[in-house]
């Protein structure tokens, strides 16, 4: 008796857990977002590469004591996804060369827009030569 009662309660433990994931950590895994088809809508890619090096020249501004040059974002349009609440979530790299030291700087990361336009930048990893944290509250 005491082993029914103990299934049961395992069972009815695992029917009530569900994986919930924050946003941008779903790996394209998730039920709840969906990988953008570019191809049904070219203005949403032209949309996110103009947001892109928005983003690219926010975060050389935080991040870049002098500035620099050839700015750039290589946007991941495979891995954009939007979830079912209409978040995106849009993988890049953003990168410049840096005006001083001609060295070439770059930080990846995933930027999160919400359905009310919030941005929130996420950064994975980076070149290096950044002071710690440039990067946070960095994207409005």
């Amino acid at each position: 008796m005491k082993k029914i009662i103990y299934l049961a309660i395992v069972f009815a433990t695992t029917l009530n857990y569900s994986q919930e994931r924050l946003p941008g950590f779903n790996n394209g895994n998730s039920e709840n977002s969906n990988k953008i088809n570019f191809n049904s809508n070219p203005e949403l890619k032209n949309d996110i590469s103009t947001i892109g090096l928005t983003i690219a020249n926010q975060l050389m501004k935080c991040c870049s004591s002098w500035g620099g040059t050839n700015i750039y974002s290589n946007i991941d349009f495979e891995n954009c996804t939007k979830s079912s609440s209409g978040i995106y979530t849009i993988p890049m790299q953003v990168g410049w060369q840096g005006s001083l030291s001609g060295t070439q700087y770059w930080i990846q990361g995933k930027l999160i827009i919400d359905s009310n336009g919030n941005k929130q930048w996420l950064k994975i990893k980076d070149s290096g030569g950044f002071y710690a944290g440039c990067s946070n509250n960095c994207i409005n």
